[in-house]
């Protein structure tokens, strides 16, 4: 899917355990509206995008703190830098901890900078000068506990609307579309 309105379906998975499934929350790119997870081709949840500015999305407003325990991990994902006296030394950790590394608007743009750019310096949707770009700032929770048994198929579907949300752009392309889900899960 390149443009317009579409799924991304996801192959089959097999569950190779029996348990229970306690909460699932989505993550896509921007174009994305909801990522919704079946099993055994029934919907257990849909996990829907939220979209935002800096200045209508409370969390960002203002950086995220660090998740506990992760303050030093600012090597992560290619963020390193060359020190001038060690060439070894890690860059800072990004304000925002480690969403704001992967850059989906966790920390908004300086007062002075154009809104119309992500954190990280991508382009989001097109902007206007009044700080009214969007990007995806929240996905909803699924919290409805489902148990899953040895045997069973999950599959995952990616639902995009490219015309009401264009993707972000890096490097003056589009990003590629993704969607993948976050399991809470115990063995029974």
């Amino acid at each position: 899917m390149g443009k317009g309105v579409g799924d991304q379906v996801g192959g089959e998975l097999d569950v190779q355990t029996n348990g229970l499934i306690l909460s699932a929350r989505g993550h896509m790119h921007d174009g994305g509206e909801s990522m919704t997870v079946l099993v055994n081709n029934q919907e257990f949840c849909t996990s829907a995008a939220e979209y935002g500015t800096a200045y209508e999305v409370p969390k960002l407003a203002g950086a995220a703190p660090p998740a506990a325990g992760m303050e030093g991990m600012a090597g992560m994902a290619g963020h390193e830098s060359k020190s001038s006296t060690d060439s070894s030394a890690p860059a800072p950790a990004p304000a925002g901890g480690m969403e704001a590394m992967h850059g989906h608007g966790a920390i908004p743009p300086p007062k002075n900078a154009n809104v119309g750019n992500g954190p990280d310096g991508n382009a989001l949707e097109p902007d206007d000068g009044k700080g009214t770009s969007k990007t995806i700032s929240k996905m909803s929770e699924c919290l409805q506990t489902f148990p899953v048994k040895v045997g069973d198929k999950m599959r995952l579907r990616a639902h995009y609307d490219l015309n009401a949300h264009p993707l972000r752009e890096s490097g003056g392309e589009a990003q590629m579309q993704m969607g993948l889900v976050a399991f809470t899960w115990v063995p029974s």
